[in-house]
């Protein structure tokens, strides 16, 4: 039997050690390629997180800033009645941050306003700051304009006041018209001294007995005329520029015209109302009791002993004309009242087939109704014995012996208090 002896030889020793070699670097270049793509992502993921820590305390920054300019607004409004004349730095510091607020009056009730916001990052052995993230922001302010309702009537084009009607002004939010009025001369009984009156065009007040307790503002080029015994008691200068007081927008008309509350109300059985063409009318002895809602009609009539009143906030828009004359109108207590909205999309414009005049709005001998009525198109009348608690806005507005009280609480819900001040421009600020 033959047995073959096999050998290792030094070449073939020496090729399995160049094998074991080429192994070995592969390794290890597959742990350094493994170990570079560990450490970037650990970077990557570093870098993301003091990215988004940055961006988190810019922000914050940011919105500190924001709180000082607040901070600066509250504090011109509560002084509103002497405002400072000379500049002055607010700040105050919380954990791990503060706004420091520079002031600086610019004349005409305008001021200068720079605000930094400051998030404290790191701190040295002894507490102050090292390391800050710092926002800026510069705002020029002034007082707010006017709010819609910031007056007892407001109109496009003249008012006319006269037959003994007088004004004067109360505020809701602190309760019942008759719990207010507590002032008196004699001239009569009245709550507060700011029944406004304010015009684009011209303001006449006539007749003996007419009392305005309050402002009464012409446009730039109107004028105020007080005539027959009528007084006046507060400024009557011309505004500086007319009333803003723009049409409604004919599309959300026509919106709440196809899609409203209409049904959703309790009516006796003799009221009209045509779903077609949306036009209401209330005869005497006959009632129609709103909820909540926005409610459309394209004409209105209310006859003596009809009752038109609403349980809840209810919104009336308006497309065409409106005439109530002895009927009853109101609310329940403590309901804001009714807000009429005005535009007469139904109501063929001047100089087409079927004008039969401007819009109007005849509301007469009314004993009482709380409202506001914003009509900058309409011809509006107030016209009886009866108290107006409420504001009101319209093209010529003509009140002819009512008892006026306008609610101040108004301009507090159109979020704009009277010398309100608020921003006129922004910019951000670089650093310093």
């Amino acid at each position: 039997m033959w047995h073959c002896k096999t050998e290792t030889t030094p070449r073939r020793r020496r090729s399995r050690r160049g094998e074991e070699g080429v192994a070995m670097v592969v390794v290890l270049v597959l742990i350094m390629v493994i170990t570079a793509f560990g450490t970037l992502h650990l970077l990557s993921s570093r870098a993301n997180h003091d990215m988004v820590m940055l961006s988190e305390r810019s922000t914050r920054a940011l919105n500190i800033a924001e709180a000082g300019i607040a901070r600066t607004l509250s504090q011109l409004t509560r002084d509103a009645a002497t405002p400072p004349d000379t500049s002055f730095r607010i700040q105050t510091s919380f954990d791990r941050g503060r706004y420091v607020v520079d002031v600086s009056p610019l004349g005409g009730r305008r001021f200068l306003v720079q605000s930094w916001g400051e998030i404290t990052v790191a701190r040295a052995a002894d507490g102050s700051p090292t390391e800050l993230v710092r926002r800026g922001l510069e705002v020029i302010v002034g007082p707010r304009p006017a709010s819609t309702f910031s007056r007892a009537l407001a109109s496009r084009t003249s008012i006319l006041i006269d037959g003994g009607a007088t004004f004067d002004s109360y505020d809701s939010k602190l309760g019942p018209y008759f719990s207010q009025a507590d002032q008196s001369d004699e001239l009569g009984t009245y709550a507060r001294p700011a029944g406004h009156v304010g015009s684009s065009g011209s303001i006449t007040l006539s007749d003996e007995g007419t009392v305005v307790r309050g402002d009464a503002n012409p446009g730039p080029a109107g004028s105020l005329q007080v005539l027959d015994e009528a007084l006046h008691f507060g400024n009557g200068d011309p505004l500086p520029e007319a009333l803003d007081l723009p049409d409604l927008s004919e599309s959300e008309f026509v919106q709440v015209r196809d899609s409203n509350s209409n049904g959703y109300w309790w009516a006796s059985p003799g009221v009209v109302y045509d779903s077609t063409t949306k036009s209401l009318s209330v005869p005497s002895g006959e009632s129609l009791l709103l909820h909540e809602g926005d409610y459309y009609f394209s004409s209105i009539d209310i006859a003596a002993g009809g009752s038109f009143k609403s349980l809840g906030p209810a919104n009336v828009y308006l497309g065409g004309n409106m005439h109530v004359n002895g009927g009853l109108m109101g609310v329940g207590d403590g309901v804001p009242g009714i807000s009429i909205l005005a535009h007469p999309i139904e109501l063929p414009p001047e100089g087409e087939e079927g004008y039969q005049g401007p819009p109007h709005i005849d509301l007469k001998n009314i004993p009482s109704i709380k409202l506001t009525l914003y009509a900058p198109q309409y011809d509006v009348l107030f016209q009886g014995s009866g108290d107006v608690y409420g504001a009101a806005v319209g093209a010529n507005v003509h009140v002819n012996g009512n008892r006026f009280h306008y609610d101040e609480a108004l301009a507090y819900d159109a979020g704009q208090t009277i010398s309100q001040y608020a921003k006129v421009s922004w910019r951000e600020l670089g650093m310093p």
